[in-house]
């Protein structure tokens, strides 16, 4: 099977950048093309060389979905080229398959993250939550719409970056804009009331007593999340749930 360059790179590259910023997620990407240059070399890695490889860029379970997602694809004779068979790997969502799909592979497909719901809730002057699922698909289907189906990779690439650097969250660049005058929010004056965000709710956490033992009585317990999550960590170790507090 061919090694990870040029758009087979894609992908890996797709994931690391998953709520991280692309200038921290380089470094790695160079690293991980440099030491796991094949699919196979990915997927037959052990874990813990795997995550040393990673360490440092944080969501670890991004690492251990790229690699059952590299083994996946290591059992294939070709990689996964249409956006149906791109969603069936692990970790990858619709935005994510989308982008890989049209960046990688010339698919139509729009990409839609929060820079392009942001983008499109203003340029359609859109005042509804955005927060709101009926508004993100409203958006999401506006942007399909609006894509540009002979070069779908340029135009989600365009977009996003559009939203990265100029219609930002707050103070837009609109003197800068590519395409001000098609938006309406500019030309409503609403450019910094939209979009509308209603407030995420507010957090809460959990608390949970570990304890460890000697060799000769170890015990090991399992846990409910969101304890289960912390539990790897320490080696589902055995544990006690104390009562919820909210966050301050």
């Amino acid at each position: 099977m061919a090694p990870y360059a040029g758009p087979l790179g894609h992908p890996r590259l797709e994931i690391m950048l998953q709520q991280t910023r692309v200038a921290a997620v380089l470094p790695y990407y160079q690293r991980f093309l440099a030491r796991y240059p094949f699919p196979l070399d990915f997927a037959t890695a052990s874990e813990s060389d795997m995550l040393a490889s990673w360490a440092g860029l944080g969501y670890y379970s991004r690492a251990r979905n790229l690699q059952s997602a590299a083994r996946s694809i290591a059992n294939e004779t070709a990689y996964p080229r249409d956006y149906d068979a791109i969603r069936d790997l692990s970790g990858v969502g619709p935005y994510t398959a989308a982008a890989i799909a049209s960046i990688a592979f010339g698919q139509a497909h729009a990409a839609v993250d929060g820079n392009v719901l942001r983008v499109l809730a203003r340029v359609t002057a859109d005042k509804a939550d955005l927060r709101a699922g009926p508004t993100r698909a409203r958006l999401a289907e506006a942007a399909q719409t609006l894509l540009d189906k002979h070069r779908p990779g340029d135009f989600n690439q365009a977009l996003m970056e559009l939203g990265a650097i100029v219609c930002l969250p707050r103070n837009p660049r609109c003197s800068t804009c590519p395409i001000a005058k098609y938006c309406e929010a500019r030309a409503l004056g609403l450019e910094n009331q939209l979009p509308v965000k209603s407030s995420p709710p507010r957090p809460t956490t959990s608390r949970a007593l570990c304890w460890s033992f000697s060799e000769t009585t170890r015990y090991c317990c399992g846990a409910s999340p969101p304890i289960a999550a912390v539990s790897q960590a320490f080696g589902n170790c055995p544990k006690r749930n104390t009562s919820p507090a909210r966050a301050p």
